[in-house]
């Protein structure tokens, strides 16, 4: 588990040159398990996530942050960043593992709340979550084919009414 907050707050911080907030660390990790889950199959790690307060958590999270993988900057208010520590040595990881990380941190950039909701309300084991303290369920994620988009095929004329009609409703907004 320290790897995977690790790839992600070394992630961030290369990417936006400071250190991510705890709340935001934990979901990009949670979602990273959700989309190895739909890859694979299997579970990233070995980590009990709970519902917690109002999503998903790690009770060993405040024990991650303290080991030698993370610098935690002092600071006078709430937010306090994560940084990756320059000297950890973080294990190999594969391509499946990058991949998810990677589609996670599809929503390191997005608003706090967005994630929030995103994580609390769009991911299949929080809504299948019962009660606060009860351990989530990663065997109800879906796999990754039956999230694929499928290339829907219009024939010409199809094409052809569609382009009228957007043309019409530019005319009619014009007005």
């Amino acid at each position: 588990m320290i790897d995977l907050l690790y790839l992600i707050a070394k992630r961030f911080y290369d990417r936006s040159n400071y250190g991510i907030s705890k709340t935001k660390l934990i979901k990009l990790a949670y979602l990273a398990e959700i989309y190895y889950k739909r890859l694979t199959g299997n579970r990233l790690t070995d980590a009990d996530w709970i519902f917690w307060q109002y999503g998903p958590y790690i009770m060993d999270y405040p024990k991650f942050l303290q080991s030698n993988a993370f610098v935690l900057e002092p600071t006078e208010g709430d937010f306090q960043p994560i940084l990756p520590a320059d000297d950890y040595s973080q294990a190999n990881v594969s391509i499946e593992e990058k991949l998810a990380v990677s589609r996670a941190m599809e929503f390191s950039d997005e608003d706090l709340n967005e994630l929030l909701d995103f994580v609390y309300f769009d991911t299949e084991p929080m809504i299948n979550a019962g009660e606060r303290g009860e351990k989530l369920d990663f065997d109800c994620v879906r796999p990754e084919e039956e999230y694929k988009i499928k290339e829907l095929i219009l024939s010409r004329e199809s094409q052809k009414k569609i382009r009228g009609k957007i043309e019409e409703w530019k005319k009619n907004a014009r007005k």
